[in-house]
């Protein structure tokens, strides 16, 4: 769903990115995601703590834990996307 690596970046460079006003489903919406992502992303890390040399447990968590942060990306996306602020 949408261009979450573009959003990424353009964040990261502060450039603004052409995107409709952000309403409250949007807003709802992104935020369940995200509460799921992070949840999956802590998840796994705890469970590479009790299995730290298996490579498979390694890649999950790598996984969850950059989808969590895609997630939380295109969040922040969204609440810039309401109003003129942008990050200190």
């Amino acid at each position: 769903e949408g261009a979450p690596l573009l959003e990424c970046y353009a964040l990261k460079l502060d450039m603004g990115l052409p995107l409709p006003p952000a309403d409250h489903g949007c807003i709802l919406s992104g935020a369940q995601r995200a509460a799921k992502e992070n949840g999956e992303a802590v998840s796994a890390a705890i469970g590479l703590a009790t299995r730290t040399g298996d490579p498979a447990a390694r890649l999950t968590a790598i996984r969850e834990i950059e989808e969590a942060i895609s997630e939380l990306t295109r969040l922040l996306t969204y609440i810039f996307a309401m109003g003129e602020e942008r990050r200190p």
